[in-house]
């Protein structure tokens, strides 16, 4: 059993364990909250330059870029009027766009958020392109919600929903 001078001195001991702990614990946390938000700003930072990326090999038809991007299980969702769905899987989408003449493809990335391996991109643009032989390039406006996963080391959309504006301004008016 220790006595009144040993149980003081456990006591002081135990006091300034705390009292060194908890600052460290502060100071760890704000590291790791400080490490978690440079984390997601360069998650954010990526997902916009690969949707600048998709932007411009759709213009170009870079489809080494596309095929590197574009997941395997990809889908393009477009309700069109009256509420019908339209689902386009990734190889129908290809052949679509290797049959397309696009003459200007301008986007403008308005949110990405991200969450763990996972970042849903909310972007507008104006797409100008030949969709068919006998009929003129026609500019289409739009917004698109996609979703990227990360997978070995990098980001890959899986899910693009799009939805036409064909009353909206291109560019979009400032705030």
């Amino acid at each position: 059993m220790l006595g009144q001078t040993g149980a003081n001195t456990m006591r002081a001991l135990a006091a300034a364990l705390l009292l060194t702990a908890g600052p460290l614990r502060a100071g760890e946390q704000t590291v790791a909250i400080a490490a978690e938000a440079n984390a997601l700003d360069r998650d954010r930072a990526t997902i916009e330059a690969l949707e600048n990326q998709w932007a411009e090999a759709v213009l170009t038809q870079d489809f080494r870029v596309l095929e590197r991007i574009i997941a395997p299980e990809y889908t393009l969702a477009v309700v069109l009027g009256k509420g019908r769905a339209s689902l386009t899987k990734r190889n129908e989408w290809m052949c679509n766009l290797r049959n397309f003449q696009s003459s200007a493809f301008e986007t403008q990335i308005v949110e990405v958020v991200v969450a763990g391996d996972t970042a849903v991109a909310l972007v507008q643009g104006q797409w100008t392109v030949k969709r068919w032989p006998d009929r003129p390039a026609e500019a289409m406006r739009f917004a698109v919600t996609d979703t990227w996963v990360r997978r070995d080391g990098g980001w890959q959309v899986i899910y693009r929903y799009s939805d036409r504006l064909p009353e909206a301004a291109w560019p979009p008016p400032e705030k």
